[in-house]
């Protein structure tokens, strides 16, 4: 099965070969973090979030992943003296204003970043012995405190906060046919779409509150006339003496929208590699910015 979870950007229109208009809607996914493996199913999270604000439960799926990429992450740096001498220069910047800006310049992820004091790295250090599953946990609720003080510290300077964000806005399972394709802790992107054709879009609709027959079922009504006093009304609900209810499914006003939908086989019209975008040809459920899951077409027509 090939999957992945993006954003829904919007509708536009492309031309295809022949020249004819085909409106496509475009969706965007910065690629699918890995943060476990089960059997014949790969589990993978999208979306940034603040780590201060991730439950402990759902941060504890991070453990292995985040262990695996802090230690690759730190034996390219160690291989660079010249880059790690300014990781170590950036955490003894004591001006908060000043440190931000040169990790927003740099566009240092912070979490590698204080992994290097955390974990007190230096040149010879054993990074297999120093970070583990346990030290990462508790690396983990030192970054949580840390998140405060900075967002505490940036507010009360008066400056923007780059905030330490893990992808874990919506975690999923996908069941994939070569689990030994896929490592803990790397990243998927749209590029396991180059060679599909037709693909299946899930999402959820735009949820529009209480809403009644004529927008919730598209109910034809009574006629507009001043006499009628049937216009927008449901009509008779009963079912006369047998089975003397109302009818489990009966169409009538209620909640409409928010539910879970998904549209088979639409063509996959191209994807940009260099954007992290596919374009899909018609129409997907949600609204722009929605998450929605695509996937390789289960059957077709």
């Amino acid at each position: 099965m090939v999957a992945l979870i993006g954003q829904k950007v919007g509708m536009t229109q492309v031309f295809d070969s022949e020249g004819n208009v085909v409106p496509v809607t475009v969706i965007y996914s910065g690629g699918n973090y890995i943060i476990d493996k089960k059997d014949d199913r790969i589990v993978v999270s999208y979306g940034n979030k603040k780590i201060n604000k991730i439950k402990k439960p759902i941060l504890g799926q991070f453990l292995k992943a985040e262990s695996v990429r802090i230690k690759n992450n730190l034996k390219n740096i160690l291989s660079n003296k010249e880059l790690f001498e300014s990781y170590k220069a950036i955490l003894n910047e004591q001006d908060i204003v000043k440190r931000e800006s040169l990790i927003s310049e740099n566009r240092i992820d912070k979490i590698v970043l204080y992994a290097i004091e955390f974990f007190k790295i230096d040149e010879n250090s054993n990074l297999d012995e120093k970070i583990t599953k346990d030290a990462i946990k508790e690396f983990f609720e030192y970054l949580r405190a840390k998140q405060g003080e900075d967002a505490l510290k940036a507010k009360e300077l008066g400056i923007k906060n780059n905030h330490i964000y893990l992808p874990a806005r919506i975690i999923r399972e996908f069941k994939v046919d070569n689990i030994d394709k896929y490592n803990i802790g790397e990243y998927i992107d749209v590029s396991i779409f180059k060679d599909v054709k037709l693909v299946d879009v899930t999402g959820r609709s735009k949820g529009r509150g209480f809403a009644g027959v004529f927008k919730r079922w598209d109910f034809k009504g009574g006629p507009d006339a001043h006499g009628s006093k049937f216009h927008r009304r449901p009509g008779s609900i009963g079912s006369t003496t047998y089975p003397g209810r109302v009818i489990k499914g009966k169409r009538m006003p209620g909640h409409y929208g928010d539910e879970k939908i998904t549209i088979i086989n639409l063509k996959l019209v191209n994807v940009l590699e260099d954007k992290g975008v596919i374009l899909v040809k018609g129409a997907i459920p949600g609204p722009n910015g929605g998450f929605v899951i695509v996937r390789k077409a289960k059957r077709s027509n």
